[in-house]
C-alpha cells in the first residue's frame, strides 16, 4: 500500500515529455510576455530566460526578435477565414490524399467535420489556389431552355449573326471594387495615401446607359436619368433606334422594361431574337460592357464619369465587336457541350 502511494506521488510530479513541448510552443501569457522582456532588457542570456519561464529558447527568442523589430507584444491575429483542421491534420491529408482516387474517400476515412474544400488544396503537387469561377445561378429549367435555344441556332454561320443586333442596359458606378488592384507595402503602411484606394460604401451614385452593336457599326449611347420603365424604353431608346434599322434582327435580354407589354406591343412589327434568361456568356454586348469597365479611370463626380463613359464608348473599336460577333458560334457549340450549363466564353 506504501509502495503505490509514492509511486502515484512520483508520477502526478514527474513532467512527462509531451506535456513539456506542448508547454514551450502554446501561446505565451501576458505576465510571461513582460517577464522576457524585463531579464532580456537586463541582459540576460535567452537559455537563462527559457530555464527561468520554463519555455523553450526558440519561442524566447521569437518573442524577443519580435519585440524589438515591431515594438509591440501583441500577436498579430491576421486576417481571413479561420483554419478548419491543424496543421497534423493537414500532412495526414495530403499524405493520405496523394495515394487516393477520390477526395470523399480522404475526408471519409479521416473523419473530419470540415468540407472537401478544405482538403483540394494540400493535396496533389499540382494543386494551386485558384480564384472560383463565377457564372449565373443556374436549374435544370434553365439549362434545359439554353440547350434548346442553342440546337435551334447551332446551324447558323456567321453571316446569319451578323444581321443580329445586340442591345442592352448597363451601369457605370464613381467607385470599383473590382478586387484586382493589389500593392506591395511595407508594415505601417496600411493607411499610406499611396496605397489607399477610396471606394463608397453606401449606394453608390452612378449612371445607367443603353447601347446597341452590330457587325457593322454601333448605335449612339444613351444615358438613362431616373429609372427607366417600359415606356421610357420605347419612347427614349426603341423608337429612335429601331427606325434606322429597318430588316434587322433585335437581341434583347429578359428585363421587366424589355417584357412590359408596352415593350413587347412596339416589337410586334420587328422580327426579335429571343433570348433564354440566365445567359451572359452568350451576350456579345455584355463582353462589350466588360472591356469598358475594365478601361475606366476613378471619377469623382457623375458629370465626369458620363464624359468619360462616353468618350471610351465613341473610341470603342469596330474590329474588336467584329471578333466577339465571330466567336457567337464557338459560344453557342460550347453551350451544347455543356449540355447548357455554364461555359468558359
Amino acid at each position: 500500500m506504501t509502495i503505490t502511494i509514492r509511486l502515484e506521488e512520483d508520477f502526478s510530479k514527474r513532467r512527462t515529455p509531451g506535456r513539456r513541448v506542448r508547454r514551450h510552443f502554446s501561446q505565451l501569457s501576458e505576465f510571461e510576455r513582460g517577464l522576457i522582456i524585463g531579464m532580456k532588457t537586463a541582459g540576460w542570456l535567452t537559455c537563462r530566460v527559457a530555464r527561468q519561464v520554463d519555455r523553450s529558447e526558440c519561442a524566447v527568442r521569437t518573442y524577443w526578435e519580435q519585440w524589438t523589430r515591431d515594438g509591440t507584444h501583441v500577436w498579430s491575429t491576421g486576417s481571413g477565414a479561420s483554419r478548419k483542421k491543424t496543421r497534423r491534420e493537414d500532412r495526414a491529408t495530403s499524405a493520405f490524399g496523394s495515394h487516393s482516387d477520390s477526395f470523399h474517400d480522404t475526408i471519409r476515412c479521416r473523419g473530419a467535420s470540415c468540407s472537401i474544400n478544405h482538403f483540394q488544396m494540400p493535396c496533389g503537387s499540382e494543386s494551386s489556389i485558384q480564384a472560383p469561377c463565377s457564372c449565373a445561378a443556374f436549374n435544370t429549367e434553365h439549362q434545359r431552355l439554353r440547350l434548346q435555344w442553342c440546337h435551334a441556332r447551332a446551324t447558323w454561320n456567321s453571316t446569319d449573326w451578323q444581321n443580329v443586333v445586340f442591345s442592352d442596359e448597363s451601369r457605370f458606378v464613381l467607385g470599383t471594387d473590382d478586387n484586382r488592384a493589389r500593392v506591395w507595402r511595407r508594415a505601417g503602411e496600411r493607411y499610406n495615401s499611396t496605397h489607399v484606394v477610396a471606394r463608397h460604401t453606401a449606394c453608390t451614385a452612378g449612371i445607367m446607359v443603353w447601347g446597341a452593336v452590330t457587325y457593322a457599326s454601333q448605335s449612339t449611347l444613351i444615358v438613362a436619368r431616373g429609372t427607366l420603365t417600359g415606356q421610357r424604353y420605347v419612347d427614349d431608346i426603341l423608337r429612335p433606334f429601331l427606325n434606322g434599322l429597318p430588316g434587322a434582327i433585335f437581341q434583347l435580354d429578359n428585363a421587366r422594361r424589355h417584357t412590359a407589354r408596352v415593350a413587347q406591343g412596339f416589337l410586334h412589327h420587328v422580327q426579335t431574337l429571343p433570348w433564354p434568361a440566365r445567359s451572359p456568356d452568350l451576350s456579345l454586348i455584355e463582353h462589350v460592357w466588360d472591356q469598358l469597365k475594365r478601361q475606366m479611370q476613378l471619377c469623382h463626380s457623375v458629370h465626369d464619369l458620363e464624359v468619360a463613359v462616353q468618350d471610351l464608348w465613341v473610341h470603342l473599336p469596330q474590329d474588336n465587336i467584329r471578333r466577339l460577333i465571330n466567336t457567337i458560334t464557338d459560344r453557342v457549340a460550347a453551350c451544347i457541350v455543356a449540355g447548357g450549363g455554364p461555359t468558359r466564353s
